[in-house]
Parts: structure tokens; C-alpha cells; sequence
């Protein structure tokens, strides 16, 4: 069989439209195939660093929001630990006793398996 694609055949006219599609000729005079996909790839990469530049926004908002939250977290634990410890310095036996109660509490808990 021959290397030549037969004149007059579909494989001939196959073989000369994915030659022009390569090429990237238009016969109609319009852009051509590589003209437009360089188009659609700097759309999309405009429109993908827009998207990009918004999720980075969002995500270093939603970090400061976070850390606000977690120093107020913070700062009200440490003001209940203080309340606490200064109920206890006050009248320790009560607190002696409530940590008892919620030891044997537990200890029945845990017995019960």
C-alpha cells in the first residue's frame, strides 16, 4: 500500500481539513483556530485571576474573623478562670466539695461498665 493519500478519496479530504485546521487557516476570512484559542485562554485567565484574587480575600477575612474569635475565646476563659479561683480563695470548702461530687460522679460512670 502506498504512503500517498489517494486523490478523490475521504481519506484525501480528511487529511487536507486537519491539514488546514493545523495550519489554522480560515477559508471563510475569519480568525483563525489559533487566533481564537489564544482568545479563550487569556479570557480564562483573566477571569481565573479574578476568581483567585476573590477566594484570597475571603480566606484573609475569614482568618482575621477567626483570630478575633479565638483571642475573645481566650480572653473570656481567662476571666472565668479568675471569677473561679477567686470564689475558691474565698470559701474553699463548698468548692472542695463540688469537686468531690462530680469525682464520685464520674467514678460511678465509669464503674457501671
Amino acid at each position: 500500500m502506498s504512503d500517498k493519500p489517494m486523490e478523490g478519496t475521504a481519506a484525501a479530504a480528511v487529511g487536507a481539513h486537519s491539514k488546514d485546521a493545523m495550519v489554522g487557516s480560515n477559508p471563510a476570512g475569519g480568525e483563525s483556530l489559533g487566533d481564537t484559542a489564544n482568545k479563550v485562554s487569556a479570557e480564562a485567565k483573566e477571569v481565573l485571576g479574578k476568581a483567585g484574587d476573590s477566594a484570597a480575600s475571603m480566606a484573609r477575612s475569614a482568618g482575621e474573623s477567626l483570630s478575633r474569635a479565638g483571642g475573645q475565646a481566650y480572653r473570656q476563659g481567662a476571666q472565668a478562670s479568675e471569677a473561679v479561683g477567686g470564689m475558691v480563695r474565698a470559701d474553699p470548702l463548698p468548692a472542695l466539695l463540688v469537686a468531690g461530687a462530680v469525682g464520685f460522679a464520674l467514678g460511678l460512670l465509669i464503674g457501671r461498665r
